[in-house]
Formats: C-alpha cells, structure tokens, sequence
C-alpha cells in the first residue's frame, strides 16, 4: 500500500519538472539576426600591431603613395616607379611602387618579373613586392619595358 501512494508523488514531481523545461527553453526560430558591419569600416577602425604599421608605411613610403591608383590608359613612359630594397626580419625585400596602369597590367608585370630574377613575389594594395634584394635586375627590365621614370630608392 506504502508504493501505491509514493507513485503518485512520483509522477507529479516528473510533470511538473518538464512542464518547467518547457517553459525556460525558449526558440530564436523567426528572430531577425544582428546585422554584420561592413567590412570597409571595420577595416579602417582597425588597430593594426606595430609590426603591420611598418610594413604599411614601407608600402606606401610613409603614406606618399597610394598604391591602388588606377588610371584608364596609363603610358609605360608617364608612370614614375619607385625600387626600394629593404629588410623583413633576416629576409630582403624588393618594392616596386608607383605604378598607374590597371591592376591586369601589373599582375603581367609582376610575372615577368618574378621570371627574371627566379623568385616569388605578390602584389599586395597594387604595390609589387618581390623577394630577395633585387633592385638593379627590376630596373633594368623596366627599362626594357618602356618604363623611363624609374629610380631606386635607398
């Protein structure tokens, strides 16, 4: 008889505890989410670490030059290049700077390039970096390119 009465308890106790979970357990199922801020603006609040700062000023040669300029027919002859050597860590490093011509043109040019001196390299923010310390080889290839305002920046 004593587990006749316990039974019942029992039941009542379970009841009222999922009653209890589904009450707290509550869905987000139709809920608009947060919107995202745009990338642009994320970009230009950024902090960057003083290592990235470097880089950003060797890059653009202290914010002089905007590497992203874009002109529509830009002459080899009409466009002053800028070759600067310079050290990453234990690593050389050439930049080539100052190009206007459209972004294919330089990505054709920053093949030749690499071929030329047997290396890597990328274009990062339309800059042209090449690796290794190869100013002279650069310049004369330019020059063979039709590029005639070319100089080499210690």
């Amino acid at each position: 008889s004593n587990f006749a009465e316990v039974k019942p308890e029992f039941s009542e106790q379970k009841e009222q505890q999922q009653n209890n979970a589904k009450e707290t357990v509550k869905s987000n199922l139709g809920v608009p989410s947060r919107k995202k801020k745009s990338s642009a603006s994320k970009n230009e609040n950024k902090i960057l670490s003083k290592k990235a700062q470097k880089i950003a000023r060797q890059r653009t040669a202290n914010g002089t030059i905007n590497g992203n300029l874009q002109t529509g027919i830009a002459l080899p002859e009409d466009q002053k290049i800028q070759i600067q050597s310079v050290k990453r860590g234990s690593k050389q490093l050439t930049i080539i700077r100052g190009f206007t011509c459209p972004m294919d043109e330089r990505k054709e040019i920053l093949k030749g390039l690499k071929k030329k001196v047997g290396g890597g390299g990328t274009m990062v923010e339309g800059i042209i970096e090449i690796q290794g310390s190869h100013s002279e080889v650069v310049m004369k290839n330019l020059l063979e390119e039709g590029f005639v305002q070319v100089k080499i920046i210690k």
